[in-house]
């Protein structure tokens, strides 16, 4: 995801900026719409960025109990299997 995004912006950017430069229009028209352009550029990365925050805290939060009952889950399960091993093998004796 990271380099989709990455792409989309590297894209808007240079798509823009192409754009407003070879427009026939006046240089100080074309400085204050790159100008206008970059402050939404930079509004938009702002919220990006505050939903990777976001998302990362829900991951910190819930990731942690996550990765404990995968591990429990393991450790029952190597149990199980432990204990299935050691019933075969005592019944095969």
């Amino acid at each position: 995801m990271k380099n989709g995004l990455t792409s989309l912006l590297t894209g808007i950017i240079l798509g823009g900026a192409a754009a407003l430069l070879l427009a026939p229009e006046k240089g100080e028209d074309t400085r204050k719409k790159l100008k206008s352009k970059a402050q939404d550029l930079a509004k938009e990365l702002e919220k990006q960025a505050e939903k990777g925050k976001e998302q990362f805290e829900d991951f910190k939060e819930n990731g942690g109990q996550k990765m404990k009952d995968w591990r429990t889950a393991a450790q029952e399960k190597v149990e199980n299997a432990t204990k299935n091993f050691n019933s075969t093998v005592n019944n095969a004796v």
